[in-house]
């Protein structure tokens, strides 16, 4: 029970205990009030459940008063049954009291600093992983740059053709002078690569085709030199004809997309001649595809096959001294063209016959009815690393 409210009358602990019950039901207003104001329109009775209300209320606080009193008349017999130890259960009560503060006090500071010891640890935990954090950022930027430099420098010394890691797998002799100033043509057609390949110098008898960028323009230069020997030959009877390549290989050798060859330097695609509508020499602007009556077209204009000057070229790759050239490939269809028009133009049998032992008829995994495809041998003097027959 409250001991603050001893002495209280019946109809005070009533009106304080309705307070309580109103302001918990959010009014802080007094009984009269509510009673005056509450009441609803069109509601009559209302103040008398009020009433009723406030009746029983101050029934059971006229109980709760005397068991108040009750207990007050127990407090006076304690008091004076305990007068001479009260006031040493006082004192040590004040004492106590005093000796709680402190504990508290003290527990409060020992808390403080607990929580600010562990703070302290938290953020020394973190700092490492921070600065770590920042040094592993900082890291990973050095080693972007690192690697990208190295990249740079791994094409600059591809481009240079110096200090290739490559040519340290040739043999000791081909590392040293005079072979390691040399081009070298290094393994099979099809599966090899070029050191220090010789880019096409173009001239009036031979150039690249159309669109220059990106064509594969470097070769062995016995290659380049049985190519620009046949253009000229070809050129030489038939003035004005120029000679023009498609692919040879990319500087380093290796694969090209698109082709099985071409890797070490020793392969060659070239330009079928063709003639107009009207019969005279023309170059298309695109690759003419041609079947088997000789005929073939761009987007913009009709060709056909010229059996003459595509001869010519053949016959000056057959018959060269240096013998260099080992094969033509061709689609079987401009093959037996060809053929055909030795017999009707009376290629006289030893020319005939020489074309004969390079022209072999392409086995179709590769489109050759817009181009012939030559190849030559090894380079002299490199047969310890080079292959003549594809794998």
């Amino acid at each position: 029970m409250d001991q603050s409210r001893l002495g209280e009358s019946p109809d005070d602990v009533a009106k304080t205990l309705l307070g309580d019950v109103l302001q918990a039901a959010g009014s802080d207003r007094d009984l009269a009030a509510l009673q005056t104001e509450n009441e609803p329109p069109g509601r009559p009775g209302a103040q008398g459940d009020v009433a009723n209300l406030s009746e029983k209320l101050r029934r059971r606080a006229a109980d709760r008063s005397n068991d108040l009193a009750s207990l007050e008349v127990h407090h006076q017999h304690v008091e004076r049954a305990a007068d001479g130890r009260a006031d040493a259960e006082h004192d040590q009560e004040e004492e106590g009291g005093r000796n709680d503060v402190v504990l508290h006090d003290q527990a409060r500071r020992l808390c403080i600093r607990r929580q600010r010891a562990s703070l302290q640890n938290f953020n020394a935990s973190l700092l490492p992983r921070d600065r770590a954090s920042a040094r592993t950022r900082r890291m990973a930027g050095v080693i972007g740059s690192v690697v990208k430099g190295a990249a740079s420098l791994a094409v600059l010394l591809a481009t240079l053709g110096a200090g290739s890691e490559r040519a340290a797998e040739l043999p000791e002799t081909f590392r040293r002078s005079p072979w390691n100033k040399r081009t070298l043509s290094v393994g099979a057609p099809n599966d090899g690569r070029l050191v220090r390949g010789k880019h096409l110098a173009t001239s009036s008898a031979v150039r690249l085709w159309n669109t220059t960028s990106g064509v594969p323009a470097w070769a062995a230069p016995n290659l380049l030199h049985a190519v620009e020997k046949a253009a000229q030959r070809t050129r030489a009877v038939f003035p004005g004809t120029t000679t023009v390549i498609t692919a040879l290989s990319h500087e380093k050798g290796g694969p090209i997309q698109g082709k099985r060859s071409h890797q070490t330097g020793r392969d060659a695609d070239i330009v079928f001649f063709l003639v107009d509508a009207k019969g005279k020499p023309a170059t298309a602007k695109q690759l003419v595809h041609i079947g088997g009556d000789g005929r073939g077209k761009d987007d913009k204009a009709a060709f056909t096959f010229d059996d003459a000057r595509n001869w010519a070229l053949v016959e000056a790759l057959a018959t060269d001294s240096d013998k260099a050239v080992t094969h033509v490939f061709v689609d079987s269809k401009v093959r037996q063209k060809m053929l055909a028009y030795s017999q009707t133009a009376h290629v006289a049998a030893d020319k005939r016959d020489a074309v004969l032992q390079i022209l072999f008829a392409a086995d179709g995994e590769e489109p050759l009815d817009a181009m012939f495809h030559l190849r030559v041998v090894c380079p002299e003097g490199q047969i310890a690393i080079c292959t003549d027959r594809a794998k």
